[in-house]
């Protein structure tokens, strides 16, 4: 148990580490001009991409820095915080679910998290919890072996089933695990590039402050998820502007060739004909 105690705070470290690595690339800095950001060394932003954990206060100004949004001391934060409450055993339908194309996975595990609102308003949050996490660990297997587009939609459904988890712990009484489940949400959402489920869980992450009484903190995440919700929204206005400009050169472009193509009017194709002499 020990053995597995450690190794499991050493993957927790390297995500740490790899989080911290990709934000900064992200930005196009350097170590050494993240560094001056934060008022931090070079060989401190060194040492912690390579896995040594630092202060939380670090974290948060590269959080800061790097406009991770929360998502970097979300990680931070978790190293800290007691692990999330297992998974019940896998079900017969869990284990169909990892077999199955992932597709069709993917759709029956969106199907079911619109359907779980409705279980909590009817039967409370202990009724739906345990789908959830059955759910959140079969999404976890599902992108572990999983790449390109099809890892990005997987994270951003682990993203809201996340949050689901983090309002039904909430409602249960349980803000420790509240906060842990919004903080993986977050971290899910930043990964999958999805700014709709990246607002939503911004939300949720404010709402688990607000809730352990950090209003400082609950009003930064509010304003974020509602910047994450402009973009979105601007993103897709600017998607929808382009099909329609797309749709509108494809129907003229099947206009001219239907003009070129028509008949004579004779119903024969029409022939050359040399233009009249003057005079």
């Amino acid at each position: 148990m020990e053995r597995n105690g450690r190794a499991s705070a050493v993957s927790d470290a390297v995500r740490l580490a790899t989080v911290l690595r990709q934000y900064r690339a992200r930005c196009g800095l350097t170590q050494r001009e993240l560094a001056r950001r934060t008022g931090y060394s070079r060989s401190s932003v060194a040492n912690a991409e390579s896995g040594e954990v630092r202060s939380a206060e670090f974290y948060r100004r590269c959080d800061e820095a790097l406009t991770a949004g929360g998502a970097i001391l979300a990680v931070r934060r978790s190293l800290e915080a007691p692990a999330p409450a297992p998974a019940p055993p896998s079900s017969p339908t869990a284990e169909r679910l990892r077999q199955a194309p992932v597709a069709e996975a993917l759709a029956h595990l969106r199907r079911h998290w619109s359907l779980l609102a409705r279980a909590e308003t009817l039967l409370g949050p202990e009724a739906a919890l345990p789908t959830v996490l059955e759910h959140l660990a079969t999404l976890a297997t599902l992108v572990a072996s999983a790449t390109g587009p099809t890892r990005s939609a997987l994270l951003s459904l682990s993203a809201r089933y996340a949050s689901t988890a983090s309002r039904l712990h909430s409602d249960a009484g349980q803000a420790g695990t509240a906060s842990l489940w919004a903080g993986r949400a977050l971290e899910w959402a930043h990964e999958s590039g999805d700014r709709r489920t990246l607002a939503w869980a911004l939300a949720r992450r404010g709402r688990a402050c607000a809730a352990a009484g950090d209003d400082v903190r609950a009003l930064a995440f509010a304003l974020a998820a509602a910047r994450a919700r402009t973009s979105a929204t601007a993103a897709r206005g600017a998607l929808s502007s382009a099909s329609a400009r797309a749709g509108r050169t494809s129907r003229s472009g099947s206009t001219g060739r239907r003009a070129e193509a028509a008949p004579s009017p004779t119903g024969r194709p029409a022939r050359y004909s040399r233009p009249a002499r003057a005079g």
